[in-house]
């Protein structure tokens, strides 16, 4: 949709895309046995990712020699990535943000022209709303097939079932402001037309955070064998 707020001086642009998406899980017929075996109510499920992704911009004709635009445009993505030993669907994740420009372009003179921009975006993966009302409950179990020593401590391997929640949840928040100016001369005359460039790119904030948390603070890990 698009169309103009002031004849000759504002005009604005606007998108939308909504995106429900399903991704399934591949399960042999020896993983729905062993997840049966383990869950006796359990039904196979699906991986979804759903997003919003909404986009607006704004343009306005400053006058005869200056023309400035600004937009907004959001694509956070949820998503599931559970695997064919999950019991439960409860890998949350997600990815994506918002993003912010401002640009003014400028003709100087029949051979100067400058852009100025300035952006900024929060666009990152797993943040704290990703984990709002979590269907995980209780400590991670994982079932595996045997188990061998490591530094004096069994440690299972050929994992077979993961039961009931994740381990850890992540977080992987990000921001970023940046600037970039150019600045074009126009020359005839010099064996034919040219043009010339020259401009600076900055990125004065660059913020990246890694977290990981318990899902489950009250254990931190314990290991069960069984034998039969």
């Amino acid at each position: 949709l698009g169309g103009r707020l002031l004849r000759d001086k504002v005009w604005f642009f606007a998108t939308y895309r909504y995106a429900d998406l399903v991704n399934g899980i591949s399960r042999t017929p020896a993983d729905l046995a062993r997840l049966t075996a383990f869950r006796s109510d359990f039904e196979p499920f699906d991986n979804t990712s759903t997003s919003k992704q909404p986009y607006v911009k704004v343009t306005a004709q400053l006058g005869p020699s200056h023309e400035w635009s600004g937009f907004f445009q959001n694509d956070r993505n949820r998503f599931k990535a559970d695997r064919e030993r999950s019991t439960h669907p409860v890998t949350l994740r997600s990815a994506g943000g918002s993003m912010y420009q401002t640009k003014l372009s400028s003709v100087w003179s029949n051979r100067i022209t400058s852009t100025f921009s300035a952006s900024y975006n929060n666009k990152g993966g797993e943040e704290e709303d990703t984990y709002t009302n979590a269907p995980g409950t209780g400590p991670r179990v994982s079932v595996h097939q045997r188990t061998a020593l490591s530094g004096g401590v069994p440690v299972g391997n050929a994992e077979l079932v993961t039961m009931n929640n994740v381990e850890t949840q992540n977080y992987l928040p990000s921001n970023m402001l940046m600037l970039r100016g150019d600045l074009t001369y126009y020359r005839d005359g010099w064996l034919g037309s040219h043009e010339l460039k020259t401009g600076v790119w900055a990125a004065p904030r660059l913020r990246r955070q890694v977290v990981d948390r318990l899902a489950n603070p009250l254990t931190s890990g314990e290991g069960l064998r069984l034998e039969r």
